[in-house]
């Protein structure tokens, strides 16, 4: 006989020391960064349990958009407080974040690229009268997509393995410090002993772009997108020891960041509809050679331009933001950047 498992499943919830942990006050310079980094760790930790049953029930996309933010944010500061802890601990709980990572981008790209296609679709509809049926077309293939990759994040989060990650998550963030904390020879390792260098790392590793901004491809601006990135999250993570002179230089990387990322959105939207547009061609030419023949030349093109023409219309919007993309990158690794961040970490 076949036992009969049970469909009831209820998410985990957030360990109350960690959600006390979460609210401790913030750290200086002067404080291990091996219980610094835990600090701001329980802070994300707690964002991920509060967006997984949302992000389970996949109805709402700003929860898989938390949630994968939240898991990104643990990665990093995973790779920022690396040297304090110990390094098999650190790679296991990496490597296990970014399985699930995975899994919240496959939901969280269509969520983006449908939000902007539907809100587009219905514009243009609402300026022409008409509806747009290759756009529309478009929004339900990918809303097909997107439900296949929610079903596969929502067996992802239901896996063994994710309860395991999560119960290593808490183990880490709950145990005695020493039990996780590298040798120190002596030496305690504090936030200012190592905050300075990873914060220049990341920004120097943003400014090497320089000998290719001039005539950077879709993909160089795609790594740039996440060295900025990477250079954020790690000006949040310490952004407690800096004062406040960190809050403008980190609105700055974030403006830099999310013009990128738009970039970004824009390249996708644009791969993904001259895919859908190819599809659509290949369907037409196959109809034709079997007879089947719209009624009239306008109703045969309509929908081959409509997508074209959107396509074009996202064409040039990518092309003004790769535009704009160099002078925000200039500034940012200009001078007075760079004296803003040797001020932040003199004063640690």
């Amino acid at each position: 006989m076949t036992k009969k498992r049970n469909s009831h499943y209820e998410a985990p919830t957030l360990p109350p020391a960690i959600a006390v942990q979460a609210n401790t006050a913030g750290f200086t310079g002067r404080d291990l960064l091996a219980e610094a980094g835990r600090t701001m760790m329980a802070q994300h930790a707690t964002k991920l349990y509060a967006h997984l049953p949302g992000a389970l029930a996949g109805n709402d996309p700003h929860d898989v958009h938390q949630m994968r933010v939240a898991t990104r944010r643990l990665r990093a500061s995973l790779q920022a407080t690396a040297v304090a802890y110990q390094p098999k601990r650190v790679d296991t709980l990496r490597r296990h974040l970014r399985k699930l990572a995975r899994a919240l981008g496959e939901v969280r790209d269509r969520d983006v690229l449908l939000l902007r296609l539907r809100q587009d679709a219905e514009a243009s509809r609402n300026v022409t009268g008409e509806q747009h049926d290759e756009l529309s077309a478009a929004v339900e293939r990918l809303q097909t997509e997107r439900d296949g990759a929610h079903q596969e994040l929502a067996a992802e989060l239901k896996r063994k393995r994710t309860a395991r990650l999560l119960q290593e998550l808490n183990d880490f963030l709950e145990c005695p410090l020493a039990e996780v904390q590298a040798e120190d020879n002596g030496l305690p390792l504090l936030v200012r002993h190592h905050a300075g260098s990873a914060l220049w790392h990341e920004f120097e590793a943003v400014r090497r772009f320089e000998t290719v901004m001039a005539d950077a491809s879709s993909e160089r601006l795609h790594e740039l997108r996440i060295a900025v990135k990477h250079l954020r999250y790690t000006l949040e993570l310490y952004e407690p020891a800096l004062g406040e002179g960190a809050h403008g230089l980190l609105k700055q990387v974030t403006k830099l960041q999310e013009h990128l990322g738009n970039l970004h959105d824009a390249d996708v939207a644009i791969a993904y509809l001259g895919a859908a547009q190819a599809v659509h061609n290949g369907h037409h030419n196959h109809n034709a050679q079997n007879g089947a023949a719209p009624d009239d030349t306008t109703q045969q093109t309509q929908p081959i331009s409509q997508l074209a023409h959107y396509i074009h219309t996202r064409t040039a919007e990518r092309n003004s933001l790769q535009e704009s993309a160099g002078p925000l990158w200039e500034q940012l690794v200009g001078d007075e950047t760079r004296r803003q961040l040797a001020q932040l970490i003199t004063v640690l």
